[in-house]
């Protein structure tokens, strides 16, 4: 374990900033506990930044850093659209589809719970469908795919130097996770990842896309906005976190400084159990060992450092403003004391289900920063975990389609072309069997690489103009009620006409 420097303490009020490098660093001067206790009392809050993980070199970072973000339904996005999204689909043999005259897609990403086409689906929603699990992400020939095509996304990606960081960043290029560097574009996979930004990202991984939500989202007259220093691109998501996270805007130890400061990997574990296995966490026993060689239980460290207090009188403990952002630099100051009870039983969890990686001394380097690419694994090792738990979300390869009667007059397939209800598709595949791949290719031609570079309405007319060519061309049946016309190899439906909603200083791009 390494050890920590108050690299430098600087007032002001009402803030002190204390910012912790990483480093072997011997006979450091430490600020004692009476220190800190007279900081709490006087009601300052601290911002606690750790920087420099041990077990890898940061790289430099590529590209135009930038803070927008685009919530948009996942089978209508558009970014990496020529080449990656489109081999991205062909490797889950997603289909391009039409439904009650709306394009969208169809396959193991994009079914929902409830076994209907869902195009609004999340990342959960795909790790925790069945096909998806065991007919592509369990083979290594599907990995390789996606680790091979990364670099048609980001430019600072070779899925020979970093097998993991290229398949990371397919994943994060389709899902549209974390906001990339622009000029080029890039992962930046070792870059760590913010408070703001890990909370953000948490909610969206199972949070379909909600434009009322936008919309009620009172931008900067909200209490959460206002606390953490302003409106981001992430603050409308990130505030639903808040209750979730170890330092919370509610009780002040969120501010502007530690919501834009690096989040530990710990605080991502409590974060994430907190939110994902809150009954697994009510059942914890705090006494129990965990097999990281870096995590000690320290028990109630804030009630010992003064950070908490017991009521003389009613003997109830009583928390001080801000305990928990005293509590965490203490423990990063000394991480042999152990971690504080709340987050220990978070890591017990963590340890059970498997969710964080160890490094060859099996430590989980809980007080390092988390990187771009540890976060989007940590989100994949929680579904797989709730898969084995609580068993899968869905388990078709397609989703039913609601109509039986496909409207083309937006749409790239026959008006005359039949498709079986829910109910019909429900029936046929009740036998659980599960298509294989020859059957979904025969009704879906592999899309070319690229596109024609015209205007969204251009692609749109020409859609229509090749439905109106081969409408006489029968029609493919699927599973499940998918329908492909057989004339429509590589044409791809881009989706409804999107507006484009200002509010607070930030754009929301959602399509209807």
């Amino acid at each position: 374990m390494t050890t920590r420097e108050i690299n430098m303490v600087k007032r002001i009020v009402p803030l002190i900033l204390l910012v912790l490098l990483a480093g072997q660093l011997s006979g450091c001067a430490l600020m004692p506990s009476s220190d800190l206790v007279e900081l709490i009392d006087s009601g300052d809050n601290i911002a606690v930044e750790v920087i420099a993980p041990s077990s890898y070199k940061v790289q430099d970072i590529l590209g135009q850093q930038v803070d927008t973000f685009e919530w948009i339904q996942l089978d209508k996005l558009k970014t990496y659209n020529e080449a990656f999204r489109l081999d991205f689909d062909d490797i889950f043999y997603t289909v391009i589809i039409s439904e009650n005259g709306e394009g969208g897609k169809n396959g193991c990403l994009f079914v929902g719970k409830d076994g209907k086409r869902n195009g609004n689906s999340t990342l959960e929603d795909g790790l925790r469908n069945k096909v998806f699990q065991e007919k592509y992400w369990s083979k290594d020939e599907t990995k390789r795919a996606l680790r091979k095509i990364a670099s048609e996304a980001y430019a600072d990606i070779d899925a020979s130097e970093n097998g993991q960081y290229a398949l990371m960043a397919s994943i994060n290029a389709y899902y549209n996770l974390l906001s990339d560097s622009v000029n080029p574009s890039a992962f930046n996979p070792t870059q760590s990842v913010t408070r703001e930004q890990f909370a953000s990202l948490l909610y969206r991984y199972n949070t379909p896309v909600s434009k009322d939500y936008l919309a009620d989202y009172a931008g900067i007259t909200d209490p959460y906005t206002q606390q953490v220093g302003g409106e981001t691109a992430h603050t409308a998501f990130a505030k639903q976190m808040d209750r979730y996270s170890f330092l919370k805007a509610a009780d002040g130890s969120l501010d502007g400084n530690n919501s834009q400061g690096s989040i530990t990997r710990l605080e991502a574990i409590y974060m994430v159990v907190q939110s994902q296995f809150s009954k697994e966490l009510e059942q914890v026993n705090p006494k129990e060992k965990v097999s990281y060689s870096d995590v000690k239980n320290g028990g109630d460290i804030a009630l010992k450092q003064g950070f908490r207090i017991k009521n003389k009188d009613t003997k109830e403990v009583e928390e001080k403003k801000n305990w928990e952002t005293y509590t965490l630099y203490y423990m990063l100051q000394n991480p042999d004391k152990g971690i504080q009870q709340e987050l220990y039983n978070a890591i017990v969890i963590a340890d059970k289900l498997g969710l964080m990686g160890v490094d060859e001394e099996n430590a989980i380097r809980w007080d390092e920063p988390i990187s771009r690419s540890e976060s989007i694994e940590l989100l994949i090792k929680v579904a797989e975990a709730k898969n084995k738990l609580y068993g899968y979300l869905s388990e078709n390869e397609f989703g039913a389609m609601e109509s039986k009667v496909v409207d083309n007059s937006s749409s790239s397939i026959p008006s005359n072309v039949p498709v079986p209800s829910v109910e019909d598709a429900a029936s046929s595949s009740s036998s659980g069997s599960l298509p294989e791949k020859e059957s979904v290719e025969a009704i879906a031609p592999t899309a070319p690489k690229t596109q024609p570079q015209n205007s969204s309405s251009s692609k749109e007319q020409q859609i229509i103009d090749e439905s109106k060519q081969n409408s006489s061309k029968p029609a493919s049946k699927g599973p499940n009620g998918l329908i492909i016309h057989d004339g429509f190899d590589g044409i791809k439906y881009e989706g409804e006409t999107g507006k484009t909603e200002s509010g607070g200083g930030w754009n929301n791009s959602i399509y209807g």
